[in-house]
């Protein structure tokens, strides 16, 4: 299941699409699982291993990385019948779909190191502003925070978190005027703080608070933090614009490094 669309044109009938039959045919079972997956606070292992197979971790990331480079409206679909099934399991997807968008702005050997060949990742941390504070060293930084919603923390690769460059304990500002710059940390360095999700709803997410300290991060697994949110690098790699059928308009535009 690697191509699911023509390369310029949106599908005429999202339904018929195989990712979304593959989401349709799965709920039922994201269904069985909902009442464990809101006691445990994550998504079963057990689900989480068909929902790999299914391709639904790789919906958004183009071809070249292994990815079903999904337009965005059978990317919304499969997500709306995850959703169907159990409310968390389609947050995390889409969150999971945002996070790999956002990786993309890596510079390449980032973006190779997030996903090598045969790669099973999958993206949690926190897309939005904030939570940590680095200061600049030799190859890299060293990084120290605490961050909000790290929505499918437990099933992650990686985590995603905003930081601000400190020069002479002064916060770095761009060229551009922001502030703030990404990083990518593995999953397993970093510190999930339990009792940190407590909610009426979506209890299945895992959004805990996760942190790090003093970690060093490389320069390859950084990259500005944009303006817009789903800022990715999508036409820095070849081949990969999809555009609706009739319109001129890309399926996303190449942002600056």
């Amino acid at each position: 299941m690697q191509t699911i669309v023509e390369d310029r044109r949106l599908p005429v009938d999202i339904d018929a699409q195989p990712v979304v039959q593959a989401a349709a045919a799965l709920k039922p079972t994201v269904r069985h699982y909902q009442d464990e997956i809101e006691r445990e606070q994550r998504l079963s292992p057990e689900l989480v291993e068909q929902m790999h197979a299914a391709g639904f971790y790789r919906l958004l990331l183009p071809r070249s990385l292994g990815g079903l480079q999904a337009d965005p409206l059978t990317y919304i679909r499969v997500v709306e019948l995850l959703a169907e099934g159990a409310g968390s399991v389609g947050w995390n997807v889409a969150n999971n779909g945002v996070g790999s968008l956002v990786t993309l702005g890596l510079p390449d050997d980032g973006v190779q190191e997030i996903y090598p060949k045969g790669h099973r990742t999958v993206i949690a941390g926190t897309a939005v502003q904030g939570g940590g504070q680095a200061v600049p060293v030799e190859g890299g930084y060293r990084v120290s925070g605490r961050w909000t919603f790290g929505s499918g923390c437990h099933e992650a690769a990686w985590m995603l978190g905003s930081f601000q460059i400190l020069d002479d304990g002064q916060p770095r500002r761009r060229d551009d005027g922001g502030m703030f710059w990404r990083g990518l940390f593995p999953r397993a360095e970093v510190e999930v703080i339990p009792g940190s999700w407590e909610v009426s709803g979506l209890r299945g997410t895992g959004s805990f608070d996760w942190t790090v300290s003093d970690f060093f991060l490389p320069k390859r697994r950084t990259m500005v933090h944009a303006g817009v949110p789903l800022d990715n690098q999508w036409g820095a790699l070849a081949g990969h614009h999809l555009r609706p059928a009739g319109t001129g308009l890309s399926r996303a535009a190449p942002s600056a490094r």
